[in-house]
């Protein structure tokens, strides 16, 4: 089932850098789209999901000092739209 792969990068989105606002490809973005779906019967979606929404987890996100950020990957939370 080519869900579990899909599944298996949303477990990674803590290590994985956000690059644009509207980055479909990120983990973040894949878990939306499965519990959206209705995949959330897996554990661990349903882990990944929780920590969402008890508002217990970040991203990586690297501003471009050109946007007035410091150019490298830090860990903090974001608000954005979805892709």
């Amino acid at each position: 089932m080519i869900y579990l792969s899909l599944i298996d990068n949303c477990c990674t989105f803590h290590d994985t850098e956000l690059r644009r606002h509207n980055d479909a490809e990120h983990p973040i973005n894949i878990l939306v789209f499965l519990i959206d779906n209705d995949f959330i019967n897996d554990d661990r979606l349903y882990k990944l999901n929780k920590s969402i929404v008890d508002n217990d987890f970040s991203v990586n996100i690297n501003i471009p000092v050109s946007f007035g950020g410091t150019g490298k990957s830090v860990s903090t939370w974001i608000m954005c739209d979805l892709p």
